[in-house]
């Protein structure tokens, strides 16, 4: 079964789930496209702490092929817009 034919079946199986919306891309185009009634994809959700989770995903990937590591400094990746480094350092 292909990336694709996974998606489509997940897209499907959203359908049953408490999922407002779903959407899926590979390769750039989207996939699968998913709204669960009463809501509209024109219509925007609140996301709360699933930004947190899409974030530590994407620095996963990140890590993964090497363009970032974990001990590297944020503020390193946006010193034109850093006015003061901060430095916290948590001790339990």
């Amino acid at each position: 079964m292909t990336i694709c034919e996974r998606l489509l079946k997940f897209g499907d199986y959203c359908q049953r789930l408490p999922i407002n919306h779903f959407l899926a891309s590979y390769g750039g185009e989207l996939v699968v496209s998913n709204t669960n009634g009463p809501y509209k994809l024109a219509n925007p959700q609140m996301l709360f702490s699933m930004t947190k989770s899409i974030t530590s995903l994407g620095i996963g990937l990140a890590c993964d092929k090497g363009l970032l590591g974990l001990d590297e400094r944020v503020v390193s990746f946006f010193r034109k817009r850093a006015r003061n480094e901060l430095t916290i350092i948590y001790r339990s």
